[in-house]
């Protein structure tokens, strides 16, 4: 439903192409989040998820305004992927990851292991 609501009103405004396909994404997406990543913790603008129908292999999304982030846990914490952080910002988030890695394996499990 908001799905088409968006795309209607993408219609009236004379939105067309790649921009209507990218706000479908974004749309979509967000109704994903909302409904299958929950959210571990939040600190000091950053939020760390779990997508909840990906891979088995434990790693952790991050988000903030600035852009969006995967790290694997194990072995050790690295960055998988990276859309628009800087690398101060993902040197910090590493940190975070690092600091409080117990706490998101934790949550894993009880997420994905019940």
């Amino acid at each position: 439903m908001i799905w088409c609501v968006g795309v209607k009103k993408l219609d009236k405004l004379g939105v067309n192409g790649i921009y209507k396909t990218s706000l479908r994404m974004f749309i979509s997406r967000k109704v994903i989040n909302i409904i299958m990543s929950p959210t571990v913790f939040r600190y000091k603008g950053y939020r760390f998820f779990f997508f909840s129908r990906e891979e088995k292999r434990i790693h952790i999304h991050v988000s903030s305004g600035k852009g969006e982030a995967k790290f694997w846990l194990e072995p050790s914490v690295s960055l998988v992927q990276n859309y628009k952080l800087s690398p101060k910002d993902l040197r910090y988030i590493q940190k975070i990851i690092k600091e409080r890695k117990d706490e998101i394996k934790d949550s894993w499990k009880k997420h994905f292991h019940g």
